[in-house]
């Protein structure tokens, strides 16, 4: 497993280390170094994560956002706001899986297994 930054218009900011899979996402972001990275980002900018990132009081150290798609139960509706965020997440979302796609068809590095000792334990 290993954690990735994409920037909106899909270029690469961030690879980490590959680790095992028994480590949490919250882990991976403390010791992948990535939080070292978020030193320079700019107070108030926004970090996008897939559902399951418990990280935004490690954003909050750095002044930065969790921005994460609004979750919506099937009861209730999306307030205006929600859906204006939810709209300006997607489309970035959309940059980011097109790179992830690309590095997958192009480069082959996501297909298959990777060697164990590629690993760090």
């Amino acid at each position: 497993m290993g954690l990735f930054g994409i920037a909106p218009n899909g270029v690469f900011t961030f690879v980490s280390q590959l680790y095992s899979g028994a480590i949490s996402n919250r882990q991976l972001v403390i010791e992948s170094g990535f939080l070292k990275l978020l030193e320079s980002v700019p107070v108030g900018c926004g970090v996008m994560a897939d559902r399951g990132f418990e990280i935004q009081d490690l954003l909050v150290k750095h002044n930065l956002i969790l921005n994460i798609l609004p979750f919506k139960d099937s009861k209730t509706s999306l307030s205006e706001e929600s859906v204006i965020k939810t709209h300006y997440l997607a489309n970035a979302r959309m940059h980011v899986e097109h790179t992830v796609g690309r590095v997958k068809s192009y480069f082959h590095i996501l297909n298959g297994n990777i060697p164990s000792q590629c690993l760090v334990p």
